[in-house]
């Protein structure tokens, strides 16, 4: 027929293709295995892990060709035939294979397996013969069988219609009488019916299963439904046994393997054995399924047949062994029968379960204890039997082939069983064991029992079963009115009020029919917690009867698709007045009866669908948690502040013009208990308008620390610390809340019930907040859904208390911290924006609005932003309110001052903007999602953004920007196939920049689509709705992270035609993408955990970068990475330490950033030896799972979390490693010795930790001066460097055969010594002989001809080889002594640590040849480059001048590696060797980049950036050339003088702003002399002309690229950087003279950042912060400047110019102080003391500080200008901080200060009648001192008495005399020396005492005259003036009484010390 003619047609192609497939396949492993490092594994005596192999699987496969086996295996039975069948077998076998997690590698299944080609052979003939060998390509294919004729096609008139015949009555969905309550979970679990998706074939009845499935209900055995003991767990298939085999046979064979061992049933358990129609196949079915699996054991033993030629599956004529498989439809058991057993004790019964492991190919020499012992290693053993003959105790051994290396041997193994009590430890073993070898054998360690996995519960018998049928409990009592229902809903539907309302409605209508309800109560989450009970249902019925009625027929009720409802009885949980009599044990579903209508059975994939059947706690006796709490104790109070947040809703209002900004914000907490008073915020810089607490006005406090800010204006720089006192409290990490609030009395904390409806309503607000993602995944929660289940500090009871809400209106006038508005200043050009600084001061956030500014303190948000429409909007004048707005009446149009409204015009008030800048639209970008955007209906000039961020987060994390932005969707960059592919998960990606720069951002930005998708796919979904990044000015930092949003600096912009910023950017900003997966959405819990923060988002950010890059970019960087790390951990905190003190300054989070994503690669290279499925990237995605689910508490990690996630997920103790590298500090230094031994063929190598040996000591740099003195004041201890580091550590030696064998080291000892067993018995090869090889290669010849003793090894660096270019080149090659002492070396070379699992340096003793050998053969770019390292730690050589110029040109290696060559080929640049290393980099120059035979370049090109790259490193290394003066060579300036003139970028793409400032540095770094001491002249020939010229020639030509710089700017304006720097390293070494003015034109605030910053660091290097003028300068214009990044780069400036005093680097000339070109200059050398000085300062800190306060500490001009800048109104907190802490560096405390005061003036008085006396200052002042009179110390008061009329004596007079008056106005005098200001009155006192009758005086307040009110009548006795004078009464105060109705009290004066 035609359709088989196709068929045949198919077939044959298919089998084309299947050739062609595997010869491809062939021919790619052929090449692998020349091409690739065949590494061999030993396991050396040193100790370390096992051998490793690297698996490739064939992958291979296609939908079409599964579907199409799908459909053969199904209906093989109908097609028949021997072709069929045949070709099922082979597709089937392949299925398998590819199923198999234990199949050996590619290279082992083309050699063992036959599976790939058994189809093909048996469908050509092959099957059955005794010929298998052969070479596949020989043999032919059988012709095609002929074409049948098609059959014409059949009349069907009088066929009868499907639809309409007669069905017959099959019944199929009824159950058969005696099977009602027989559910289909049971009956598939007998084993009688097929599964869904396997082969439907009807299998013979059990009459025991349908005895079994036919008891009553609570009768039937729970054995007699297991699946274990179904009839496929009884049987095997066994494939490629002898042709000649029968049923006989096979079942004899297997009954005498199995006959007599300790693990089977008893004797012949083969009960049977069918070979198939073909004899492909047989199936054999045993007694007992642990027979079965002892037969499984026996796969690949040689089932030996006299005169059997061959096997029916050998491919090639590999006899490989039988071929054991279960069946497809064999059920794994899930769990065996608990067995009680004792502590420790390993049962020697191992039941098949999942986790049976089988242990084959065990030496039979090991005992059982010791196999016991080896499988112990893995974890605590369950159970373990070792196979042995019951009569001898024999172990059970058998034949099989093994493959170790590349030759085969035979030998006995053993078998063994075991099973752990960990089931995590079951993968780990098997990871562990699989291929470790064992006495020269490799164990094979595979899983019992594979096939279907059964679900989880299945194993708890026939009870639970039968209440799936809907039968009841025997337990059932009559006396409950309450009916509970088990997860009858689900979380997510309850969170929804529609879905709620709606499920109370159903069940309240069917709970009605059975009587009548009183009560019903479903709980919900509320308050953001996971509310226990919730799924539950609690029905309240008027009687027990009801309740009875109820459950009996929502038990017994049929439902669809048999879910049946699982009702309870239950009071107590939910009604406590309720007597709790009955209890029913119920079972809890999986999924929700709302569900369950909807829910097949049938179409499940395992045993049970989706209804997953488990125990009730409540069987075993527990009580199940209830729905209301028992009463308890009281908690104890929690720690913190007593409350969470909530939620915070923030309202604000700016205003461009003012600068200022009102808001409002709701707080919405949670009280954690009713004990709560007192509510703390942080607030600052705001003015507080109004506050109050659920709407009542509390009692509270507010203390702005800003206010501290203000200094008072008698403080000086001497005075620094009583301020820093004042502002310490408000810069720690965790300061009080500024606002304190005293709840009111009428506010009152209850308990309530979270059950009731108003308060699930009220308390789940929170989460209908915005749009939530949704996810397809249903065991990660939503972001609906993370809200609600968030677990704060206090625990499970949060919600059982009333939240309270905070109201606060707020006013901030002046921004200090915050937000900062750019582009507001007078002459300032930049269009304005406002954004906000979140990161750039310590609770920056509180700066803004009132929150609880912790990062603990996370909420959700609605942020709704009020600003102007468009940025002409922003600068305008409010405008005048409309008449009959806003509640003005309406006056015909006519305002108050009689204008009409519409004649009034808007006055714009801002900087000088275009009318097409004006209309420019505001957008405001913020943190969460967009919710609306809406015009002020009453003033369209402005409008309001919402946002709503549902993801909690802290209140540092919410940022903001508002501006003239332009919209960039970066989501074009993603392909339409990845957006198809990634569905859901394809997350927006939005970019913001300025007008005009949307193309830079396109450019810098295109690679994070591919990130985030890299991210998504790797990690786990984006944890924010979409991504967006906004750039701004002024940014203090690059990036700023918020969630879901990213502030990024401008400087990161730069355009298409520019490469050189490429590398940098895409890292930060890559870094900024993964810190929304951990850093925001993710936080450390204590600032001690932030290096594992900062270690996993660069990690993140390194593994992108190596999928973007390439392995070669990410290795080179590595390493580079690690030799940095090595260099600056010394005298370093740990990591673990450096997170708290990351404050101090920005190195150390340099170097946290670069320590901790390193300490995290050697971790994953360590967890994936241990198990290459096991690595950083597992862990990190465990970790971002577990904090979705709510299993990391508020998102927050701390190390010991991610130490126990590590151990976890890896199965290894990681506690040395984490002490070693996190708590500890410091790196390993290795020296590593060997030495072959050829009497014992081995390698002896030792290895030493010399760590210990390295000098303590640190010379102090200046850039690092600022922080290692805030180290030393904080007293910050250098972490502790551990005397031995341990762990593996791979050693790899290059044998002579060029094979690379690896040995794993355990390194657990300071010295380590060890022998490593050497294989090759060849010498190495001479240099000669591969010459030899590459030279016949070379013509053509073939290098594997039998006359050619040796074979050609691969090498790099082979170019330049022929006689004509060696002499042109100038290139040398080894002499004969070199060449002898190679060919008695017994291997090429060795690499320690050559998986790279170590942060070390590594000192190997190997010959210089060694490392040349491993320059050109090693492929890994680590090996390269540890060789160039080496050759450039040596003395010049023309040698190796030679090799590293062939790798230079070689464009085979890596450009890192050619880059390196080239810097190092400066070394040989030497007068004693003939220049000839800068022979070959101009050589090389000139080959690559000139014309031919000229100076002249080509036309630049930097399309590949390769060759650009190369480009730009050969001139750096040609500027390092130097003569043994220092000098450099005049050729090499003429060379730079060159290529800038004759530079041509015309036709080039891109910018050459780079490679020409590269070119100026070069040329300015070539004129300075390096050592000026050596560079004396006594030579008679004058060179002064020529250099002059020179140097006049240089300086012209930087000149006139810095004039073309400002005519046609550069990117930054590099070529104006450049020059200035060129300028500066000029004067600095006194090539030229000073230049300040040029400098000090480049720090002028017109200029831009980049260029001002240059400036500024110049002068500071060039030694004039010394200078008085330059120093108030720098301070002036830190205290005046606007932008934050200006301030924090000078302050950084300053701290390195101060460290450059300190360390004696900073000494400036004058002008008459300078060198004369060609004077001679003689200096007088230091005594030993001042050197010793010198020394200490450079080294101590200590030291340091004590020379600089010697220096500047007296400068009173300093003083001034760092107070001026302390003291500036525009500084931030951090700032001021930090200029507090330079002042506490420089200058000694004063804890008194000079206080300033006028001279006091001359008192008068005046006799103004009526015995008025007037007291006042004269205007001559006092100008000596006088003797100061101090009164006595007052008496004790008298007891108290009552008081009596005061009367005088009758002979007293009550008038002063005319001497009294006289002696008191000359005491007034004598002790007016502290008066007030001139013409102020002062009361005279009079006091009396038994010491002292002097009078003194007592300025008066106020009052010009000094009068007293009259006394009562009662209290005067006389008015007389003329009487005698009554002596004044001891302690008593006397009244003087002038005139008759005023009188002067007399008080006593009291002194003060002040």
């Amino acid at each position: 027929m035609p359709r088989r003619r196709d068929g045949d047609v198919r077939d044959r192609d298919r089998d084309r293709d299947r050739d062609r497939h595997r010869d491809r396949d062939r021919h790619r492993d052929r090449d692998r295995d020349h091409d690739r490092d065949p590494r061999r594994r030993s396991r050396s005596p040193g100790g370390g892990r096992g051998a490793r192999r690297d698996y490739e699987g064939d992958t291979y496969s296609s939908s079409r060709d599964y579907r199409e086996r799908e459909r053969e295996d199904r209906y093989r039975d109908r097609r028949g035939g021997d072709r069929e069948w045949d070709r099922d077998r082979g597709d089937r076998d392949r299925r398998e294979a590819r199923r198999d997690d234990d199949r050996p590698p590619r290279r082992d299944r083309e050699l063992m397996d036959d599976d790939r080609h058994r189809g093909r052979r048996d469908r050509d003939g092959f099957g059955g013969g005794g010929g298998g060998g052969g070479a596949m390509q020989g043999r032919k294919k059988s012709a095609s069988p002929p074409a049948k004729k098609r059959e014409p096609t059949p009349d069907l008139t009088n066929v009868v219609s499907i639809l309409e015949r007669r069905r017959r009555m099959t019944q199929w969905d009824i159950k058969p009488p005696g099977y009602e309550h027989v559910s289909a979970e049971s009956a598939k679990m007998s084993g009688m019916f097929s599964l869904p998706g396997g082969p439907q074939r009807p299998a013979p009845v059990d009459p025991s299963r349908l005895q079994a499935l036919n008891q009553p209900s609570g009768q039937a055995s729970n054995n007699a439904l297991k699946p274990s003991s179904a009839r496929q767990s009884k049987r095997l298939f066994v494939y490629n046994f002898p042709p000649s085999s029968t049923n006989d046979s096979i079942q004899e064979f297997f009954n005498l393997e199995l006959n007599g061992l300790n693990v089977v049933s008893g004797i012949d358990t083969c009960l049977s054995a069918q070979l198939s129609k073909d004899g492909t196949f047989a199936l054999l079915e045993f007694k007992a399924p642990e027979d079965a699996t002892m037969a499984l054991a026996l796969d690949g033993t040689s089932m030996v047949d006299s005169g059997m030629g061959s096997y029916n599956g050998a491919a090639n004529g590999d006899n490989q062994g039988l071929i054991i498989k279960r069946p497809k439809d064999y059920i794994m058991p899930a769990v065996a029968d608990d067995v009680d057993m004792e502590e420790g004790a390993v049962s020697g019964s191992v039941p098949d379960t999942q986790n049976k492991l089988c242990i084959s190919q065990i030496q039979d020499h090991l005992t059982e204890d010791q196999v016991q012992e080896l499988l112990a290693a893995f974890g605590e053993l369950k159970s373990f039997v070792l196979v042995r003959y019951t009569s001898t105790e024999q172990s059970k051994v058998r034949q099989r082939p093994v493959q170790i290396s590349r030759s085969r041997l035979t030998g006995e193994q053993g078998v063994a069983f075991c099973e752990y009590k960990d089931p995590e430890s079951t993968d780990v073993a098997l990871n562990g064991l699989n291929g470790m070898e064992l006495g020269g054998q490799y164990l094979k360690v595979t899983r019992a029992s594979l096939g279907i996995q059964q679900a989880s519960g299945v194993e708890m018998g026939v009870n639970a079963m039968s209440m799936l049928a809907g039968t009841t409990s025997s337990d059932t009592t009559s006396d409950s009115r309450v009916l509970q229902l088990l997860n009858i809903t689900t979380a997510e539907e309850l969170m929804k009020d529609g879905e709620y309302d709606g499920v109370m409605e159903d069940i309240e209508e069917e709970a009605s029919k059975y009587g009548k309800v009183l009560d019903i109560k479903i709980p919900r989450p509320v308050g953001g917690r996971e509310v226990p009970g919730v799924g539950k249902v609690f029905i309240k019925f008027e009687d027990s009867a009801a309740a009875q009625k109820a459950l009996r027929a929502m038990a017994a009720a049929e439902r669809p698709d048999d879910y049946p409802l699982t009702p309870s009885i239950d009071l107590r949980d939910s009604y406590p007045d309720e007597p709790c009599t009955t209890r029913y044990r119920a079972v809890r579903l999986k999924h929700s009866f709302a569900r369950a209508y909807k829910t097949s059975i049938d179409d499940s994939k395992g045993i049970l669908s989706q209804a997953e059947v488990r125990r009730d706690p409540r069987v075993e006796g527990q009580d199940m948690p209830g729905l209301v709490e028992t009463p308890g104790p009281p908690p104890p109070p929690p720690a913190g502040p007593g409350f969470s947040v909530h939620s915070q809703k923030v309202e604000l209002d700016i205003d461009f013009r003012t600068q200022r900004l009102k808001g409002k914000t709701d707080i919405t907490i949670q009280p954690h208990s009713k004990e709560l008073k007192t509510i703390k915020l942080n607030c600052r810089q705001c003015v507080l308008k109004r506050l109050n607490v659920e709407g009542k006005g509390p009692p509270l406090t507010y203390d702005d620390p800003y206010g501290l800010l203000k200094v008072p204006e008698a403080f000086t720089a001497l005075q620094h610390h009583i301020v820093h006192q004042k502002v310490e409290p408000a810069l720690g990490d965790a300061p009080d809340g500024e606002i304190s609030i005293t709840l009111p009395k009428s506010v009152r904390i209850e308990e309530q019930d979270p059950y009731s409806t108003s308060a699930q309503r009220m308390l789940l607000a929170k989460s209908s907040v915005g749009n939530k993602r949704q996810t397809d995944d249903p065991a990660i929660p939503t972001a609906e859904t993370a809200t609600i289940l968030k677990t704060a500090g206090a625990g499970d009871n949060d919600a059982r208390f009333t939240p309270i809400k905070i109201h606060v209106e707020f006013e901030i006038l002046e921004f200090r911290d915050g937000l900062h508005f750019v582009g507001m200043e007078d002459g300032d050009t930049r269009y304005p924006h406002v954004y906000t600084r979140n990161t750039g001061s310590p609770r920056a956030a509180s700066c803004i609005f009132p929150c609880v500014d912790d990062p603990m303190a996370r909420c959700s948000w609605e942020i709704s932003i009020r600003c102007p429409r468009t940025l002409g909007d922003a600068f305008e004048e409010p405008k005048l309110l409309t008449n009959g707005v806003n509640g003005h009446p309406k006056t015909n149009g006519v305002l108050t001052n009689g204008v009409h409204n519409d004649s009034v015009n808007k006055e714009y008030s801002g900087p000088p903007l275009t009318e097409q800048d004006k209309a420019l639209e505001l957008a405001v970008i913020c943190s969460g999602d967009l919710t609306d955007e809406i015009i002020d209906p009453k003033d369209d000039t402005r409008k309001t953004v919402s946002f709503s961020c549902a993801t909690e987060v802290a209140p540092c994390h919410i940022g903001f920007a508002i501006g003239p932005f332009e919209h960039v969707d970066l989501s074009e960059f993603r392909d339409v196939d990845e957006d198809d592919k990634l569905g859901s998960n394809a997350f927006r990606v939005h970019g913001f920049c300025l007008p005009g720069r949307a193309d830079e951002v396109r450019n810098t930005c295109f690679p994070l689509t591919r990130a985030i998708d890299f991210f998504t796919m790797q990690y786990g979904a984006f944890p924010f709705t979409s991504y967006k990044l906004c750039f701004v000015d002024d940014l203090v930092t690059d990036v700023a992270d918020t969630a879901g949003f990213t502030l990024c600096s401008n400087r990161l912009l730069f355009p298409e035609d520019v490469l050189d910023p490429i590398d940098p950017v895409t890292r930060t900003l890559t870094h900024a993408l993964a810190s929304q997966w951990i850093g925001v959405n993710i936080i450390a819990k204590e600032p001690s955990d932030t290096w594992a923060i900062v270690g996993i988002a660069y990690y993140m950010t390194d593994q992108f970068l190596r999928k973007l890059s390439g392995n070669n970019e990410f290795r080179y960087k590595q390493k580079l990475a690690a030799d940095e790390v090595y260099e600056q951990d010394l005298l370093r905190p740990s990591l673990y330490s450096l997170g708290s003190i990351l404050h101090l300054d920005p190195g150390e989070m340099e170097f946290m950033a670069l320590k901790a994503p390193l300490v995290l690669f050697i971790l994953d290279k360590r967890l994936t030896k241990a198990s290459s499925t096991i690595g950083m990237a597992r862990i990190i995605t465990r970790i971002f799972i577990n904090a979705k689910t709510g299993d990391i508490e508020n998102g927050a990690i701390d190390t010991a979390y991610f130490i126990k996630i590590c151990e976890r997920i890896g199965h290894l103790k990681l506690e040395s490693f984490f002490q070693q590298w996190v708590y500890g500090a410091g790196c390993p230094h290795f020296s590593v010795t060997q030495r072959f031994n050829k009497k014992k063929l081995v390698v002896e190598m030792l290895i030493k930790q010399v760590q210990n040996d390295r000098l303590q000591t640190r010379e102090i740099r200046p850039e690092s001066f600022h922080r290692e003195v805030e180290e030393d004041d904080k007293h910050i201890y250098v972490g502790q460097v551990a005397p031995v580091f341990t762990g593996p550590m791979t050693i790899r030696i290059h044998e002579a055969d060029g094979t690379p064998y690896e040995h794993i080291v355990e390194i657990k000892e300071a010295t380590t010594k060890f022998d490593i067993p050497y294989n090759t018995k060849y010498k190495r090869l001479k240099r000669s002989r591969r010459q030899k090889e590459r030279a016949a290669a070379a013509n053509g010849l073939n290098p594997n001809d039998e006359n050619q003793d040796d074979v050609l090894l691969y090498c790099l660096g082979d170019v330049l080889q022929t006689d004509e270019e060696i002499g042109e080149w100038r290139l040398t090659d080894w002499s004969k002594d070199d060449e002898d002492r190679m060919s008695q070396e017994s291997y090429e070379w060795i690499r320690m640590d050559a998986d790279f699992e170590w942060i070390c340096k590594m000192q190997l003793g190997m010959p210089p040849y060694m490392f040349v050998s491993q320059l050109q053969q090693d492929r890994d770019v680590v090996a390269q480059l540890e060789s160039i390292q080496y050759l450039n730690s040596q003395k010049g050589h023309p040698l190796i001048s030679t090799f590293l110029t062939r790798t230079l040109m070689d464009n085979r290696y890596f450009h890192g590696i050619r880059t390196s060559a080239a810097a190092a080929l400066a070394k040989c640049a030497r007068d004693e060797l003939d220049w000839i290393g800068l022979f070959h980099l101009e050589k090389v120059f000139q080959e690559c980049f000139c014309l031919p035979k000229s100076p002249m370049t080509r036309s630049n090109d930097f399309s590949d950036r390769t060759s650009y790259l190369i480009q730009c490193a050969i001139p750096k290394a040609i500027a390092d050339v130097r003569d043994n003066s220092g000098r450099s060579p005049m050729r090499a300036r003429r060379f730079f003088v060159d290529k800038l003139k004759f530079n041509d970028n015309s036709n080039n793409e891109f910018s050459d702003a780079h490679y020409v400032s590269i070119l100026l540095s070069c040329l300015a770094e070539t004129l300075i002399n390096r050592n000026p001491s050596n560079s004396l002249n006594y030579s008679f020939e004058d060179e002064d002309g020529e250099e002059e010229e020179f140097k006049r020639n240089a300086l012209n030509e930087i000149e006139r690229y810095r004039r073309i710089d400002e005519w046609i700017s550069s990117y930054h304006n590099i070529l104006s950087a450049t020059a200035m720097d060129c300028l500066r390293r000029l004067i600095q070494n006194r090539v030229i003279p000073q230049k300040v003015v040029d400098i000090l034109h480049y720090t002028h605030p017109s200029n831009a950042d980049v260029l001002r910053l240059k400036g500024f660091s110049a002068l500071i290097d060039l030694g004039m912060f010394r200078d008085t003028a330059i120093m108030k300068y720098i301070f002036f214009s830190l205290a005046t400047d606007t932008s934050p990044y200006m301030r924090s780069e000078l302050l950084r400036l300053v701290s390195v110019g101060l460290g450059k005093i300190a360390i004696g680097d900073a000494k400036t000339e004058g002008p008459d102080q300078q060198q004369v070109a060609g004077s001679l200059i003689i200096e007088q050398e230091a005594s030993t003391e001042l050197r010793a000085a010198d020394i200490a300062r450079k080294q101590n800190v200590s030291d340091a500080v004590a020379a600089l306060r010697k220096e500047v500490g007296d400068e009173e001009i300093l003083q001034k200008a760092i107070w001026n800048a302390v003291t500036s109104p525009i500084i931030s907190i951090s700032e001021f901080a930090r200029l507090l802490d330079l002042c506490r560096l420089l200058f000694v405390p004063v804890s008194r200060m000079v206080v300033k005061l006028r001279y006091p003036h001359y008192w008068k008085v005046q006799h103004e009648g009526s015995g008025k006396l007037r007291f006042y200052h004269s205007d001559r002042v006092r100008t000596t001192p006088i003797h100061v009179i101090h009164p006595p110390p007052q008496p004790p008061a008298p007891p108290q008495q009552p008081q009596a009329p005061l009367q005088a004596p009758p002979t007293s007079a009550t008038r002063a005399t005319p001497q009294q008056t006289s002696r008191a106005k000359q005491d007034a005098r004598r002790t007016s020396t502290m008066g007030p200001p001139r013409s102020r009155a002062h009361s005279i006192s009079l006091s009396t005492s038994p010491t002292a009758q002097s009078p003194s005086i007592q300025p008066a307040p106020a009052a010009a005259v000094a009068t007293a009110a009259s006394p009562p009548p009662s209290q005067s006795s006389s008015t007389s003036s003329s009487g005698p004078t009554q002596p004044p009464v001891p302690g008593r105060t006397t009244v003087l009484k002038i005139g008759k109705r005023h009188s002067l009290a007399a008080a006593t004066a009291q002194s003060s010390p002040s």
